[in-house]
């Protein structure tokens, strides 16, 4: 039995029961400080973000009283709002204006797709008329119109990257009940219900995960290892659910069979709601429970992630190991080894700014989707460059666009399976083609392919597929070679894959 006069330090190395026995946290005091003293944003940043929102609020709030906009609250949401939870350097604010539902419901009773229009028309509008003159007698700066699921005012100032959103002010029994109107007007209840369960410790182990995140590159929309990665008030859901890190980071080894949820739904009754069908995490909104936070992830980010901290929680006294896999370190830009030179493919592009950033990753991924199809098949069927996958990186306005393929050259003729023999098919197939002849019960011909080599077939898609406001660029530049590296560290080792190193 532990005496209760051991001394409070050597107490705080102890965390919880788990199968009737006490296990040791994963940090150390003195580890512990270290990493907070690394992550944690100094008191002169967070004095300044706080100075920047006054500010954004005074002038915005000023200008609407001056020319008559109404508005139920202005208040910053994300990290840097009242959960405080943003790590050193995280300088976004979110500046969140909530207008009263009832003011619009002229626009709120049309069909969905005419009040998404309409919508768009007023937000944009108020970016106009209303943000853009209010934040130009601070002034703030790079003021620009960016689009996401509707318009927002994207600016700097004073050292910070600023978005101006406006949501609607809804009661969050309302939307548990019947929905948001759009996507955001969950973020201050989200932002109230993980302020108010954040104590001091939490709150920094909040920091810890969100770096150890970061330091796998999956982390949000800046997510390196996949589409989509860990969300932020996902990362503090876990925390606050299992009152630690250690139980949020085994949490995440085990979400794929156990959902976070606080109606504790089991994997199988989740997945009989019709919304949750395609999902392969949960992590269930406390504020609506009919919404899955986790639907967004990646497999493929999970994945990585969930390796990751079953290797963390391994690494438990090595403290050096420790410190290395939670403090996010650069994306190497160095070649990979010779051998995987000829199967690694790199493309780069870079968009303009008038769609956000995530509407333009998504169109590429899109885009990557359709060539990995059209390099694994023919059109008929038949095999063409075999396995092969693809990772994406954004940095600034610059996507670099990563494959691995498993063959990169193939013969100039395949042969491409007919009908079968005696079938109805058949004569229409003969007359067709020259050359048939019959195997195994069916019609073949030799067929002369199209693309023999796949990086001139990649290249000529991409010039076909990509959308208007992307250019493809030429040569290499130190973000390819970093989407190379996630690649050979991240994904090779994380999936299987027929290309292996060669000795």
């Amino acid at each position: 039995m532990i005496s209760a006069n051991l001394n409070t330090k050597i107490l705080s190395v102890f965390i919880m029961f788990s199968n009737g026995r006490i296990t040791m946290r994963l940090l150390t005091d003195d580890l512990r400080a270290k990493v907070l003293s690394i992550i944690t944003p100094t008191q002169s940043e967070i004095d300044r973000q706080q100075k920047t929102i006054e500010e954004l609020t005074i002038a915005i709030a000023s200008y609407a009283s001056e020319h008559g906009y109404q508005y139920s609250f202005i208040l910053p949401q994300g990290s840097t709002g009242q959960k405080q939870t943003q790590l050193r350097g995280a300088s976004d604010i979110d500046l969140f204006i909530g207008i009263d539902p009832n003011e619009y419901e002229h626009i709120l009773a049309l069909p969905r797709k005419q009040r998404s229009a309409e919508l768009d028309s007023l937000f944009d509008r108020f970016i106009k008329e209303w943000f853009i003159p209010a934040l130009s007698k601070i002034p703030a700066q790079d003021m620009r119109k960016t689009y996401s699921q509707h318009p927002y005012l994207s600016a700097s100032y004073m050292g910070s990257d600023v978005d101006v959103l406006v949501c609607f002010d809804i009661p969050a029994e309302r939307i548990a009940s019947e929905g948001p109107i759009t996507a955001v007007d969950r973020t201050v209840h989200h932002s109230a219900y993980v302020a108010s369960r954040l104590n001091t410790r939490l709150r920094d182990d909040v920091r810890v995960l969100k770096s150890f995140v970061r330091a796998c590159h999956a982390y949000g929309d800046a997510c390196a290892v996949g589409q989509m990665g860990f969300t932020g008030v996902s990362l503090e859901l876990l925390v606050i659910n299992q009152q630690g890190l250690e139980g949020a980071l085994q949490r995440i080894i085990d979400l794929r069979e156990k959902p976070l949820d606080p109606l504790g739904r089991s994997k199988k009754q989740l997945l009989t709601k019709l919304s949750f069908k395609d999902d392969f995490v949960f992590i269930i909104d406390p504020t609506d429970t009919s919404r899955n936070i986790a639907s967004s992830f990646s497999e493929r980010a999970y994945n990585w992630v969930s390796r990751r901290a079953y290797e963390l929680l391994d690494a438990k006294g090595d403290e050096t190991k420790i410190l290395d896999m939670v403090i996010e370190k650069a994306i190497p830009t160095t070649p990979p080894p010779d051998w995987l030179i000829p199967h690694l493919f790199i493309f780069e592009v870079c968009s303009d700014e008038s769609k956000h950033y995530t509407v333009n990753r998504d169109k590429l991924y899109r885009v990557c989707r359709r060539i990995s199809r059209e390099i694994s098949f023919e059109r008929t069927g038949e095999p063409r460059f075999g396995q092969n996958t693809f990772e994406i990186l954004l940095e600034g306005t610059r996507f670099a666009i990563g494959f691995l393929v498993e063959r990169t050259d193939i013969p100039h003729t395949y042969a491409r399976r007919g009908p079968p023999v005696g079938s109805s098919g058949m004569d229409a197939f003969i007359a067709a083609h020259k050359g048939v002849y019959q195997k195994e019960g069916y019609l073949w011909v030799d067929a002369r392919r199209k693309w023999v080599n796949v990086r001139e077939m990649i290249r000529s898609m991409m010039t076909e597929y990509l959308p208007a406001g992307f250019i493809l660029q030429s040569g290499i530049s130190e973000t390819g070679w970093r989407i190379a590296n996630i690649l050979y560290r991240v994904i090779l080792p994380l999936e299987r894959f027929p290309i292996k190193a060669r000795v």
